[in-house]
């Protein structure tokens, strides 16, 4: 697990997140193994400075650009996921192989002009079987994967995100 938090030396160069990841790792028998992993995020707050001109540096190169102090620019994530594997090791050298994943994210930005969210799912399979050889493989199998995105861009009016969509992607 960690926990970071940074203050930059310019203006808006600040964020704040934090972070899990587990394993599991277990035999379910002489010749099975089930591995679990698992991983949230959580970035409630990443600011964004911006871009000065040399000339803007040369005068205060502290500063966040003007623009992304005016629409106050930066982004949140929350983001989750979970793997399983369960792997089958047969006799003379036989392989099987089943895994499932899953994902979730949620991300809400700021940039000039727009406030952008997407919201997004994520899974999939897969099963394979296999023989090993001496010094190759060969291995069949099927596999699937889905994804799902919804995203909504609103105005920015200096900062100020409003609550009419002007787009809709699902």
């Amino acid at each position: 697990a960690t926990r970071a938090q940074w203050r930059g030396e310019r203006d808006r160069s600040e964020f704040l997140a934090s972070s899990a990841v587990g394993r599991l790792s277990t035999r379910l028998g002489d010749s099975t193994r089930l591995n679990v992993v698992g991983l949230v995020h959580d970035g409630p707050r990443s600011q964004d400075p911006g871009a000065l001109t040399a000339e803007e540096f040369e005068t205060d190169p502290l500063r966040a650009g003007a623009t992304n102090e005016r629409f106050r620019t930066g982004e949140q994530v929350r983001q989750g996921q979970l793997g399983a594997t369960l792997r089958y090791q047969g006799s003379r050298r036989w392989v099987a192989l089943a895994q499932l994943y899953g994902q979730a994210r949620q991300f809400r930005g700021r940039v000039p002009f727009r406030g952008v969210e997407l919201d997004r799912w994520v899974g999939g399979a897969r099963g394979s079987v296999g023989y090993v050889g001496s010094w190759w493989r060969l291995e069949t199998g099927l596999e699937s994967d889905l994804q799902r995105d919804r995203r909504r861009n609103f105005p920015n009016d200096d900062g100020v995100v409003g609550s009419e969509a002007t787009l809709r992607l699902y």
